[in-house]
């Protein structure tokens, strides 16, 4: 008789059965995925460009802690934001920005399609975004949104 064998009996408790797996269900589907596909589809390149740069900016912002400066712009974010512990970040950004520009000043040809979308879903790959969408939802602020969080107040009857 083994020692787990004997631990099992003297315990009572039969460790050797399996225990029951939990049924696991896909992840959720990433917003900003979903919607970004959606204005390519219906040929809306300029928008699905814009909102997908804008909201990654968010979300690194918020998955990662940053707080730039509300007077930045996109390139100094770029230049200033980005830091070496963001990882694949740190090149992934760069070229969604340069899909970005283009369409931010006028010229809205849709050649970098692929290129968009494969971005993107390398981008929510990636653990710290991933996060994100993995927990429950929650309500970002940032310098860069021009959203201020909601101020703080004191229970009733506390001063």
């Amino acid at each position: 008789m083994s020692v787990g064998e004997r631990a099992t009996r003297v315990s009572g408790i039969n460790t050797s059965q399996s225990k029951p797996e939990l049924e696991s269900s896909p992840p959720a589907p990433i917003s900003v995925l979903v919607e970004t596909e959606r204005l390519l589809n219906a040929g809306q390149y300029a928008e699905a460009v814009s909102f997908a740069y804008l909201s990654v900016v968010q979300d690194v912002i918020q998955a990662f802690g940053l707080r730039p400066p509300k007077q930045w712009t996109h390139r100094e974010f770029l230049t200033w934001g980005i830091r070496p512990d963001m990882g694949y970040f740190t090149s992934l950004l760069p070229r969604l920005y340069a899909l970005y520009e283009p369409v931010r000043y006028g010229e809205s040809r849709d050649w970098h399609r692929d290129d968009l979308m494969g971005l993107l879903r390398s981008m929510y790959a990636e653990e710290p975004l991933r996060r994100l969408y993995s927990a429950p939802a929650i309500t970002t602020f940032s310098a860069m949104s021009g959203r201020s969080p909601p101020v703080p107040r004191p229970p009733p009857g506390s001063g």
